[in-house]
């Protein structure tokens, strides 16, 4: 799916990936308000603010988790 239809799902408290990423224990949720990156298995402290990049946002390869 597009960026725009991956963000409403985030925004419906889903988690979302990319294919191109190949590893789906990375994925981005909203967590204290703030969209946000992060890699199942790891700690914490591996929640880090998500910083959007062209390619993410043009991207048609996302899938919600």
């Amino acid at each position: 799916m597009d960026f725009n239809h991956a963000l409403d799902a985030v925004l419906d408290e889903k988690k979302i990936t990319r294919a191109e990423w190949n590893d789906v224990r990375w994925y981005g949720l909203i967590k204290d308000n703030i969209l946000q990156i992060h890699k199942a298995g790891e700690a914490d402290e591996m929640l880090h603010p998500w910083i959007l990049n062209e390619g993410d946002m043009s991207a048609d390869d996302w899938i919600i988790l």
